[in-house]
């Protein structure tokens, strides 16, 4: 063997439905290891050691941060002045465009892991893999993931591929901490077992589709009296939405925000994009840069396998980790960058074929591998059962039509002319929601939220009067996560600025800058969010190394179970009521839009 191999190891359990904690029901969990390998054999396997440079895949110095400062700081700094769809133009001739309604529904059910939809088949294709083994454990510490990796070193072909080679490992962050924990012990280990070299050859990579999953819900979750009206509005409900839907729910709304909101982008950016009032920076952030975002990441972006777009996208989802204090994601990219960086410093072949086919670096075929399982028990089944099960479906896995038996059929699809008659809705909500912002600009209401044991010191909260919610200053764009908040007193935010006229651009961090300020005291860039972003690397990524370095492993459990048990029921009335009326309602609001008395001039909150 001697061609590229993926490793995908997750963990799986044989619970059917989400559950409520009670008092009365008693049920039986089995909780799984599966390891699962899928080979691209057009791209050579990945050597451990770069014989050119005489260095290893794994940089001796762990996460190294000044490294990805140094990186980050000329590869994205200058761009960060843009929103997402504005910086997207710069790709736009790279990135695949959903060509029919089935595509761009395929794009809504990315969490839907199925074989039976045409886009992208190849990165979906079961093609090439093989399960390892399937064996009744957990993956709660690094000596689980350890004892699950044995798996793949007591196979006497994987071990003599190992000796030579790498396995690129994409992983959620359990596996990430867990395997790279184990790697650090070894490397900081003077006596290393022959178990401890062979787990240097795994190399852990943070998974894109768990990276688009937590981006979106949390993105949601925060933002959800936002997307709670949303809802409201397009179904004409009065009753709540879930606190915590089913991913497909939360893609269909946030795909709402982003179609309805590019029928008026022009209309309103050319009315509200000078102003600096937090209600409407929060608004035009979330829908210009937010939302798209985290949408394109996995089916456009990852898709495209192009690089340049993935990693400056990655680098954007991480600023979004990080400003909204997501635990452990705040962190994990600094490690991706980390490693991507020092690959191409030490010019190792991971650099290139990283570049060149960093789709194949996948965490989707043990997700798709859970789906066809799940669908072939039930919580009856013992795990002797289960076991045999997942051999049958490994055994089978080239064959399409037992593939098309285990596809799930999706709880919804729309149809084209609902999608259709749903982005106008959300159009119409937004604009009504611009012009009722427009009489209460100046209604905004900043609160000193910081506790008195100091636990949430300098803690600052904003009651926006439209949407009637109090949100946290991190939702606001990156500025008000910096030390230096946008000025309402006056229009530039520079800190030496002398110059007294409104007159010049605000960026999409929210600060603030007088065109001679921006272009040429600060060279292009807001001084305030680098040093906000440069020193949330610099501590994000050493307490991550730290996290490496310490005995203690509990603390990242508690803070998944915490996650896992906030379940909310959902709501499965879908229906759609059509309105024959909403293209005139919607032709009578634009023009009713542009007649409102906003001023392109700036406008202090």
């Amino acid at each position: 063997m001697d061609n590229l191999i993926v490793l995908n190891l997750d963990d799986y359990h044989n619970i059917h439905t989400k559950r409520r904690a009670d008092t009365t029901t008693t049920s039986d969990v089995h909780h799984f290891q599966t390891i699962l390998l899928k080979a691209a054999s057009e791209i050579p396997a990945i050597p451990f050691t770069n014989l050119l440079m005489k260095k290893n895949i794994h940089n001796p110095k762990g996460i190294d941060v000044d490294l990805v400062v140094e990186n980050v700081s000329h590869s994205f700094f200058p761009y960060l002045w843009l929103t997402y769809n504005e910086r997207k133009f710069a790709f736009s001739g790279e990135l695949p465009k959903a060509k029919n309604h089935e595509e761009h529904v395929e794009m809504l059910l990315v969490h839907c892991y199925d074989n039976r939809i045409q886009q992208r088949r190849d990165d979906r294709s079961m093609n090439n893999t093989k399960l390892v083994n399937l064996v009744e454990g957990n993956l709660r510490s690094t000596e689980d993931y350890v004892k699950a990796l044995q798996n793949v070193f007591n196979i006497p072909e994987l071990k003599l591929y190992l000796e030579k080679y790498i396995l690129v490992a994409p992983m959620d962050y359990p596996g990430q901490y867990f395997v790279r924990h184990g790697i650090s012990s070894c490397m900081n280990s003077t006596n290393t077992s022959e178990l401890s070299t062979l787990l240097l050859h795994i190399v852990p990579m943070i998974g894109p589709l768990h990276v688009s999953l937590n981006s979106r819900e949390t993105v949601f979750l925060l933002n959800y009296a936002f997307f709670n009206k949303l809802n409201c509005e397009v179904y004409s409900k009065k009753k709540k939405l879930a606190k915590k839907p089913k991913p497909y729910k939360i893609n269909v709304l946030l795909e709402l925000a982003a179609s309805g909101w590019s029928l008026i982008r022009e209309e309103v950016l050319a009315k509200f994009c000078n102003y600096k009032d937090p209600e409407v920076r929060y608004l035009l952030d979330l829908l210009d840069n937010v939302v798209p975002l985290v949408l394109d990441f996995y089916p456009v972006i990852f898709r495209s396998g192009y690089w340049p777009a993935y990693k400056e996208a990655m680098f954007r989802v991480w600023m979004l980790f990080c400003r909204y204090n997501r635990k452990n994601y705040n962190k994990l990219p600094i490690a991706f960058f980390s490693d991507v960086f020092y690959w191409f410093t030490t010019h190792h072949p991971m650099a290139s074929i990283i570049e060149q086919n960093f789709h194949l670096f996948n965490d989707y075929y043990v997700e798709n591998f859970h789906s066809s399982l799940r669908l072939q028990t039930n919580k009856l089944n013992s795990s002797e059962q289960i076991i045999t099960q997942a051999k049958i479906i490994d055994q089978k896995r080239g064959n399409n039509q037992f593939k098309e038996i285990f596809s799930d059929p999706h709880n919804i699809i729309y149809t084209e002319k609902e999608l259709e008659f749903m982005k106008k809705r959300t159009a119409i909500f937004l604009l009504e929601l611009f012009m009722k912002i427009f009489n209460n600009h100046d209604k905004v209401i900043k609160i000193d939220a910081s506790g008195k044991s100091g636990k949430n010191k300098n803690k600052i909260q904003y009651k926006l009067p439209t949407l009637d919610t109090i949100v946290d200053a991190k939702l606001l764009p990156l500025a008000w996560s910096t030390s230096f908040h946008p000025r309402t007193e006056r229009y530039c935010d520079r800190e030496d600025c002398e110059l007294s006229h409104n007159v010049g651009c605000n960026l999409a961090c929210g600060h603030s800058y007088h065109y001679k300020c921006f272009l040429l005291n600060l060279s292009s860039q807001c001084q305030h969010c680098n040093e906000y972003l440069t020193k949330s690397i610099i501590d994000n990524g050493k307490a991550f190394q730290n996290s490496l370095n310490s005995s203690d492993e509990d603390f990242l459990f508690k803070e998944e179970k915490e996650e896992e048990e906030n379940m909310d029921e959902v709501e499965n009335d879908e229906s759609i009521s059509f309105d024959t009326s909403v293209d005139t309602i919607l032709d009578n609001l634009l023009s009713s839009f542009k007649d409102l008395g906003v001023e392109d001039s700036q406008m202090s909150s």
